[in-house]
């Protein structure tokens, strides 16, 4: 193996079909793209993933691009980046000491630096996403929910950033609703919080049920404990009166 293949290998680029599969000696008699549909199709397989994609040349290499390990590393450094922002923006989470005895003085980090660094993360999610909006087509996104509640938070998060950064800059001190959207960005990429919120719709009816049984239950017994148990107080004045 050479040096080129082993540091592709390394950094996780794709593997390029013809030297992988076909051997020098052999002549393979399928075309260029029903060799590489194949490819990207047991590939799928073997990463769990999903196959309801396009089968054209074009699109199946730009699947087969961002299926690839070094894609994935970039985004989940783009997801840890974007959800860590939260204990650097203001008010920070970090401080001199953590006595709050002291009141201790938090630190405040450069608000343009942190502003470049959350704009680069929106900018890599927007390539991500309409990368995958062009591979999968119009109408098999549409039966994706979590992809359309993604590309929504990336384009509002994109317009409430443009409007942080030009407009208010500092001086604001309100709400900022992309902050409360960005675990939207974990969840999308994630295919075990997708399964645990898919378990939580289809037995919510059920779990809804469950708490509200086991509140009416407190309730009823703190009742009946209030009126079987009184207080020694109360009862100590009934008590007084009946005998005055």
């Amino acid at each position: 193996r050479t040096i080129k293949n082993r540091l592709k290998n390394f950094l996780g680029f794709p593997k390029s079909i013809n030297s992988e599969y076909i051997i020098d000696d052999e002549q393979c008699s399928w075309s260029s793209n029903t060799l590489l549909c194949a490819t990207v199709f047991l590939e799928d397989a073997v990463n769990y993933q999903c196959i309801t994609h396009k089968i054209t040349e074009k699109y199946l290499l730009i699947h087969r691009w961002f299926s690839s390990p070094m894609i994935k590393k970039i985004h989940q450094i783009m997801l840890i980046t974007n959800l860590c922002l939260a204990f650097f923006e203001r008010p920070s989470s970090f401080s001199e000491t953590s006595d709050v005895r002291d009141k201790p003085h938090r630190i405040n980090f450069p608000f343009f630096i942190l502003m470049i660094v959350e704009g680069v993360t929106l900018v890599w999610f927007s390539i991500y996403i309409f990368a995958k909006i062009m591979c999968v087509g119009i109408k098999q996104i549409q039966r994706r929910f979590w992809i359309i509640i993604f590309l929504i938070v990336v384009i509002y998060s994109s317009c409430e950033w443009f409007v942080m950064l030009v407009f208010l800059n500092q001086l604001y001190h309100g709400i900022r609703l992309r902050r409360i959207f960005r675990p939207v960005f974990m969840i999308e990429s994630s295919p075990l919080m997708k399964k645990a919120f898919q378990a939580l719709n289809a037995n919510s009816l059920t779990i809804i049920a469950s708490i509200s049984l086991a509140l009416i239950h407190i309730l009823f017994f703190a009742a009946m404990a209030m009126f079987l148990f009184p207080r020694s107080d109360v009862y100590d004045h009934k008590k007084k009166s009946i005998f005055t």
